[in-house]
């Protein structure tokens, strides 16, 4: 009779698998520095940031050979985590965290699914530490628990998740080369939106109306309830319509707060990076929003879908006087006086019609990625929950 490999189909604590790594770089004799990314994993730090921005002192960073996971302990708890492919050897900050895995009962890139999926997060939120923010240390993260496989299920089970994986980011891939396509026909028909002579251009608040939104007192509780949404920076994101917002507020509180129409294009006008600041997203439906938010409402002649789109490639030019010694703002007054072309309403509606119809295939891509995403989901529960 032939006994059950040890750990097999128990529920097992990491310790028993993981072992701290990442000595020094003696001599800063590895020379390649990588950072670790929320969805990319592994890549060079030049890369990443577009810039040279790690120490010259390289010894004190960490090796990271073939194999081997490293983690943010201040960002593993939103997926900042890594197994290295990408080299024989890498070199990462101090600050990261690296571990090896023992590979005759547990694959690293099955563990890394763990440490990635909804089960593992609980876990990681649980034994995390500090008030402000959280960190998860390499003892705490040894403690954690996962319900173990053999080796060969665990292989054919991320076969089937890397493939999910690959379909996702093919979909993803996909939405990213529409927005392409539809900056290229801006382009095309209009030129670069910032570079035209002058004596072609408009303020800004001649062909919109610029409104900055606020906060109903939180004094007052019958300000909030579920009447209208209440938009807040974080529902401003990379797609061309607002996220639904997690908080709404009542009648009262709509009669307190700032509501921007249909159609209206809503601008993130305070951050605390340049990054954050102009990213725009449009309305489809009433919204109010608070005071980081500037809502720009078309006037008659002028299309949503042109309106969002200039905007959106002028992100450079929108930022452009903004001071981030002082807290990043681009208030009401700096954007009014943003100088922009207006082209005849036949020229915005043939664009507009372009956008409508990329957008049709756009929806359904959406759809398929959130597909693929929640059954991605479904099985990490089914293989990962304890």
């Amino acid at each position: 009779m032939t006994s059950k490999p040890q750990f097999v189909g128990e529920r097992v604590r990491l310790t028993s698998f993981v072992s701290a790594a990442g000595k020094r770089n003696k001599g800063a004799k590895c020379t390649d520095v990588y950072s670790v990314t929320n969805s990319h994993g592994f890549v060079p730090s030049t890369e990443y940031f577009s810039k040279e921005v790690f120490s010259k002192e390289l010894e004190a960073y960490r090796l990271v050979e073939r194999g081997m996971l490293a983690y943010n302990p201040s960002r593993i708890n939103v997926g900042s985590i890594a197994l290295q492919e990408s080299a024989d050897r890498v070199v990462v900050s101090p600050l990261y965290v690296v571990f090896s895995v023992d590979t005759r009962h547990l694959a690293p890139g099955y563990l890394l699914r763990f440490l990635k999926s909804k089960p593992g997060l609980n876990q990681i939120a649980f034994r995390s530490s500090g008030t402000v923010r959280s960190n998860l240390k390499f003892d705490a993260l040894s403690l954690l628990e996962m319900p173990l496989p053999s080796i060969d299920v665990q292989e054919k089970r991320l076969v089937v998740l890397s493939r999910l994986e690959k379909q996702i980011e093919a979909r993803g891939e996909f939405i990213a080369s529409l927005d392409t396509l539809v900056k290229s026909r801006f382009i095309e028909m209009f030129g670069d939106p910032i570079a035209l002579n002058s004596n072609k251009k408009s303020r800004l608040d001649s062909f919109a109306k610029i409104i900055t939104g606020n906060t109903p007192s939180r004094k007052k509780p019958e300000y909030y309830g579920d009447y209208i949404e209440w938009i807040k920076t974080d529902n401003i994101t990379s797609t061309p319509v607002l996220t639904k917002a997690a908080e709404s507020l009542s009648e009262d509180g709509a009669s307190a707060g700032r509501i921007a129409p249909s159609g209206s294009v809503l601008m993130s006008c305070i951050a605390g990076s340049v990054k954050s600041i102009g990213k725009v997203a449009i309305a489809d439906r009433p919204v109010a929003f608070n005071q980081q938010i500037n809502a720009i409402i078309p006037a008659d002649g002028i299309l949503t879908e042109y309106l969002y789109w200039m905007l959106s490639l002028s992100k450079d030019y929108l930022c452009s006087d903004i001071n981030m010694q002082l807290k990043g703002i681009l208030n009401k007054t700096a954007l009014s006086r943003k100088m922009f072309c207006v082209p005849p309403p036949s020229l915005q509606q043939e664009f507009a019609t372009f956008v409508r119809q990329v957008d049709k295939l756009r929806v359904v891509a959406e759809e398929q990625k959130k597909k693929l995403q929640t059954l991605y989901d479904s099985l990490a529960q089914e293989y990962f929950a304890i």
